[in-house]
C-alpha cells in the first residue's frame, strides 16, 4: 500500500476509523461519529480524463443533496435513531499512473491531475470536512475489495462505461450499487438502483454519454439509506440470495467461457462463408462482384458525413470525373475482398505524376470506416486528405485512365498558383 497523505479514517484502531470495531450505535447524520452501522457511500474509480466520464462532479452533487436533506430531517421532531452517513472516495489519479511506470516513486511536481481536482471539488460542495474521506492512493486488490465490502452502497452512476467492473464487484461483495441506467451499467444492476439519465450528451469526440441525474442519485441514496436503517433495526441485513445466484450463473468461468465460444464459433462460420464466396468470385469467368457500388463520392469544401454502405469513399476535388466507373467499382470490390489490410488508394487523374508528392487536390479512395473515424476530427476535404495520408496503411496507386480533371479544376488550380 502506498500511503501518501492517508487520512485517519482509514487507519485501523483510530477512533473514527471506517474499519473500527465499535458496535455502539450513534444517532444523528452529521458524520462526526463512525461505527459499524454508519451508512458509508463509496465512490471508486479512475480520475484522469477531461470529460469526467466517471461522473465525479454529479456524484458529489448527488451525495451533497442527499446529505443536506438528512440535515433537514434532523432538525424536525424525529425521535428515531438514524445512522450516520460518511462519503468515502477512492480515486485513482493520473499522476499515480505515472508513478506506476516509475517504480512507484512519487510523480514529479509538474505531473498534474488529468481529471477533477478532488480536494477542491469536495471543498466547494460545502460538505463538512469530517463527513468525507478522500483516498488518492494506490492499493493492493485486497484493500480495494475491503473498501467495497465495508461500504453500505457503491455510488457508480457514470456517464459512460465500457462494462463497469466496479458495479459487478460491489454486488459480489453484497453491497448494493447506484448506477446510471445506460448500457452495461443498467443491464448489470441487480442489487441497488439504476437511475434514469437526465439526458444524453456528446463529447467533443462526438461519442454519446448519459448525463447522470443529480436528483435521481440523491433519491436513490435516500431509499437505500432508509433500507439500511430498517435492516439495522430488524437485524435482517443478509446477502440477497437471488443476486448471488445471478452472479454465480452469469459470471462463472463456464458461463463466460461458453459465451466466448459462441462468439468465436459465429466468427469462424462467417469467415468460412466469406472464404467460400471469395473462391467463387475468383474462379468465376466474369468475376461478377456485388451489384451495389464499391465506392461513394465525397466532394466539396466540406464533405458529406459518411453514412453510406459502400466500403470505399472517394475523396476528390471538385472538377474530378471518374471516366471508367465500372472498372473503378471492380477494383474497389477486389481490394475489399482480397486486400483487407489496405485502407488507402491513390487515384491518378489522367497522367498525373506524384514525383513532387501528394497534395490536398490528390484524389484518394479511403475505407469508409476510416473516413467515419476521421470525420470526428474534421469535415474539410483538404483536412481529410491530410489525415487519411497519415492513417493510410498498405497504400496503393491505381493505374491511370480511370479519372480525369476538367478544365474548371485546372483553371482553379492555376489561379491558386498565381496567388501564391
Amino acid at each position: 500500500i502506498l500511503n501518501r497523505g492517508q487520512e485517519k479514517t482509514l487507519e485501523a484502531g483510530h477512533e473514527r476509523s471506517l474499519f473500527g470495531t465499535s458496535s455502539e450505535r450513534s444517532c444523528g447524520v452529521d458524520g462526526k461519529d463512525i461505527d459499524q452501522n454508519t451508512f458509508v457511500v463509496l465512490m471508486q474509480g479512475g480520475n484522469y480524463d477531461g470529460e469526467d466520464r466517471k461522473g465525479w462532479d454529479t456524484h458529489v452533487q448527488g451525495f451533497t443533496r442527499f446529505y443536506n436533506r438528512l440535515q433537514e430531517l434532523k432538525g424536525k421532531n424525529d425521535d428515531n435513531c438514524h445512522a450516520n452517513v460518511h462519503l468515502h472516495i477512492h480515486s485513482m489519479e493520473s499522476y499515480l499512473i505515472e508513478s506506476d511506470a516509475n517504480g512507484d516513486s512519487d510523480a514529479p511536481p509538474m505531473v498534474l491531475p488529468g481529471g477533477h481536482q478532488q480536494h477542491k471539488l469536495l471543498h466547494d460542495s460545502g460538505l463538512p470536512r469530517d463527513v468525507y474521506t478522500l483516498d488518492l492512493s494506490k492499493h493492493q486488490p485486497e484493500i480495494v475489495a475491503a473498501y467495497k465490502a465495508r461500504a453500505s452502497v457503491c455510488l457508480h452512476a457514470s456517464k459512460v462505461e465500457g462494462f463497469g467492473m466496479n458495479v459487478v464487484e460491489c454486488q459480489a461483495a453484497g453491497t448494493p450499487v447506484i448506477t446510471t441506467n445506460y448500457t452495461a451499467m443498467g443491464d448489470y444492476t441487480k442489487l441497488g438502483r439504476s437511475v434514469k439519465p437526465l439526458q444524453m450528451i456528446k463529447t467533443t469526440g462526438l461519442y454519446e454519454m448519459a448525463l447522470p441525474d443529480v436528483g435521481g442519485i440523491a433519491d436513490a441514496l435516500m431509499e437505500l439509506y432508509l433500507e439500511h436503517n430498517a435492516a439495522i433495526q430488524t437485524g435482517q441485513k443478509t446477502m440477497n440470495q437471488e443476486v448471488n445466484q445471478w452472479l454465480d450463473t452469469t459470471f462463472s468461468p463456464l458461463s463466460v467461457g461458453s459465451a466466448f465460444f459462441r462468439v468465436l464459433a459465429a466468427a469462424e462460420a462467417e469467415y468460412v462463408e466469406r472464404a467460400v464466396a471469395k473462391k467463387v468470385i475468383s474462379f468465376s469467368p466474369q468475376k461478377v462482384l456485388a451489384s451495389s457500388s464499391g465506392y461513394a463520392l465525397a466532394q466539396g469544401y466540406h464533405t458529406l458525413i459518411a453514412d453510406w454502405d459502400a466500403p470505399w469513399t472517394l475523396i476528390a476535388p471538385d472538377g474530378l470525373t471518374v471516366t471508367n466507373p465500372k472498372a473503378l467499382d471492380r477494383l474497389c470490390w477486389e481490394m475489399t475482398l482480397f486486400h483487407p489490410q489496405s485502407n488507402l488508394m491513390v487515384l491518378p487523374a489522367d497522367d498525373e505524376s506524384f514525383d513532387a508528392g501528394l497534395n490536398e487536390d490528390t484524389a484518394l479512395l479511403v475505407r469508409t470506416y476510416v473516413i467515419t473515424g476521421l470525420q470526428v476530427q474534421a469535415s474539410r476535404r483538404s483536412s481529410l486528405v491530410g489525415l487519411a495520408m497519415q492513417h493510410g496503411a498498405h497504400q496503393w496507386i491505381l493505374p491511370p485512365g480511370l479519372a480525369t480533371k476538367t478544365d474548371s479544376f485546372n483553371n482553379e488550380r492555376a489561379m491558386k498558383t498565381d496567388e501564391l
